[in-house]
């Protein structure tokens, strides 16, 4: 699968957040943007699906923007609990070594 570039032209408060977002990680943002849109691919296939099917019929449109959304809020559920996890993870982690100092 090959690469290919793209030329964006961002607002000066978008473009203030991504710098900020790279000086404070030390990531580039362009990284940043390619992973967002990575996992955006589901939902713009959702989309591409959603616009070729709109004028036939609206209604079998709006159910799958309905199921997308569904899907989007249960991937974020999910990784809410994995956060949520990892945060009770270190919290525990944290505790052993303050006790063994």
């Amino acid at each position: 699968m090959g690469r290919h570039r793209m030329l964006l032209s961002v607002d000066d408060d978008l473009f203030a957040l991504l710098k900020e977002l790279s000086d404070v990680s030390g990531i580039p943002a362009a990284t940043f943007i390619v992973q967002i849109l990575g996992d955006a691919k589901p939902n713009i296939q959702a989309l591409i699906d959603t616009f070729k099917i709109l004028k036939k019929n609206p209604v079998a449109a709006i159910e799958r923007l309905e199921e997308s959304l569904a899907r989007t809020i249960h991937v974020g559920a999910q990784t809410q609990i994995e956060m949520i996890e990892e945060r009770n993870r270190l919290k525990k982690t944290r505790g052993r070594k303050k006790k063994q100092d």
